[in-house]
């Protein structure tokens, strides 16, 4: 198996569609409450859809494993945390003021708070949990969190830093669980869902050893096993109940909550990546074109739908004066998706281009001459690389 950092892994962007369609699903349905759909009684369903976001974690663990080892090489942490930085602040922040913009119309203003989780994402001014202008902006906080480790380990212990990270993550965990600190940025830092981040990063190692400790014919077994058992165990949480662990403020303000949404979500989603890649590297897997589409556009996706598509998928069905509320769970759904991947092809693929050219002519020497051609032949590697990470 080709492990190498820089091979496309197609199942990823799959997980990724798989992961934005569940975080979308679960606000529909919130939306959808004064329709009655049947799908919010049956059994757990109604707010399941926020395994979505443990997957995200997992896979964002599982995708450093992958691009890091470049940078480990380099020790250059400033591009890396610029990378990231470049990636998910430009446009969170750019759909932050679109809605302040948006409530001033209305007359209605921002708390404080609110204003600077969003600008800092960290819970420094906060006095007890509070949600950024966007509200699953919150989730963003940790993985910020999570990649400021990284860049502080690439300066500090490079050579060794999947040791150390997953020290650090799941010391920190501990930490956390067995203090439980009542100040929200200590309930932050410390917070038990970091474990998600190390269940990722352990995917990815052994994806990147696999081949080199088992046979093929045994990586297949293992790759069959670990996706039909993390799906099943994910899938059976709507049939058992997951401890209402599914609320944001609660998981992020107890760390006893936190703790049981890793066992009873974050595993079972890190073995149904474990499966998914595993699988795809062994025997491939035709991923169909919506699904890689709707993975690159998961950003714009996870951002806009209940800030935007939503509420104008739910005015539309109510300007036709239709009342099924299954039927509206589905056409917004699609409705989402498909808007998502235009959002990103026309807005937000812009947006990254923008501010990675701003960012490439910062890192080259203004005094240096070099062509035009030269000049964007290292605009669109840059891009491509940026897209990879």
């Amino acid at each position: 198996m080709n492990a190498s950092h820089n091979k496309k892994i197609d199942s990823i962007q799959f997980l990724r569609a798989v992961a934005v369609l569940l975080v979308v699903y679960v606000h529909i349905i919130d939306s959808a409450s004064d329709f009655s759909p049947s799908q919010s009684k049956f059994f757990f369903l109604e707010n399941w859809g926020a395994i979505g976001l443990d997957l995200f974690y997992i896979i964002s663990g599982f995708i450093m494993t992958i691009v890091t080892p470049s940078y480990v090489t380099s020790r250059d942490w400033k591009d890396f945390a610029m990378k990231r930085v470049l990636r998910i602040i430009p446009l969170y922040w750019v759909l932050s003021v679109f809605s302040i913009v948006l409530q001033l119309i209305k007359g209605n203003y921002y708390s404080f708070e609110k204003v600077m989780k969003t600008l800092f994402f960290f819970p420094i001014f906060d006095s007890a949990f509070v949600f950024p202008i966007i509200p699953v902006g919150w989730s963003l906080s940790l993985e910020i969190y999570f990649y400021f480790l990284i860049a502080l380990l690439l300066v500090f212990a490079a050579k060794r830093i999947y040791t150390y990270l997953l020290m650090v993550l799941f010391i920190c965990s501990g930490i956390g669980y067995f203090f439980e600190p009542q100040h929200p940025m200590l309930s932050f830092l410390f917070s038990p869902l970091l474990i998600e981040f190390a269940l990722g990063i352990l995917v990815g190692l052994l994806y990147r050893s696999a081949s080199n400790i088992m046979s093929e014919a045994k990586i297949r077994f293992l790759a069959k096993a670990a996706m039909l058992s993390g799906f099943c165990l994910m899938i059976g949480t709507i049939f058992t109940g997951y401890f209402g662990v599914g609320d944001a403020e609660y998981v992020s303000s107890d760390a006893a909550a936190a703790l049981i949404r890793v066992m009873v979500w974050g595993v079972p989603s890190a073995l149904f990546l474990a499966g998914v890649v595993l699988l795809e590297s062994q025997q491939g897997l035709k991923i169909p074109r919506f699904f890689t589409e709707l993975g690159d556009a998961s950003y714009s996706c996870y951002l806009i739908h209940a800030l935007l598509l939503i509420p104008i998928a739910r005015k539309i069905y109510l300007l036709f004066g239709l009342n099924n509320g299954d039927f509206y769970i589905l056409a917004t759904l699609v409705f989402v998706c498909v808007s998502s991947i235009y959002f990103y092809r026309f807005f937000e693929k812009r947006l990254i281009a923008v501010v990675n050219r701003i960012y490439l002519r910062s890192r080259i020497a203004p005094n240096v001459p070099y062509s035009r051609k030269a000049r964007f032949a290292r605009i669109n590697f840059f891009e491509k690389a940026t897209k990879a990470s």
